[in-house]
């Protein structure tokens, strides 16, 4: 699930944020849905330390996928994708704030 994240103070750049939720369900349509719903019901406003408004917008479902493997009672991956170019994934995720450097 994608969100933006604003507040009053207009930040920039523009804040967003992904999670990723266990859904259950029968089929891929009813996931999408399911996640819909769940996406939409997290959607918040509430102020800040500073009194200011931050709002949490649902934006998109980035991805529905199935579980990897179907017993989830141990430790498991439950996600997986691939990509072909580094570059843009380090722009987001530094290295440095990966390792807890």
């Amino acid at each position: 699930m994608l969100f933006e994240v604003t507040s009053d103070r207009q930040w920039e750049p523009l804040m967003f944020n992904e999670e990723t939720m266990l859904i259950y369900a029968a089929s891929e349509a009813g996931a999408r849905a399911r996640a819909e719903e769940a996406a939409k019901e997290k959607e918040v406003t509430y102020p800040n330390i500073d009194g200011e408004n931050v709002t949490w917008r649902f934006q998109r479902l980035v991805d529905i996928r199935e579980t990897l493997y179907e017993d989830l009672s141990q430790d498991v991956d439950l996600y997986s994708r691939s990509f072909e170019r580094l570059e843009p994934y380090e722009e987001l995720f530094p290295a440095a704030e990966l390792d807890g450097t």
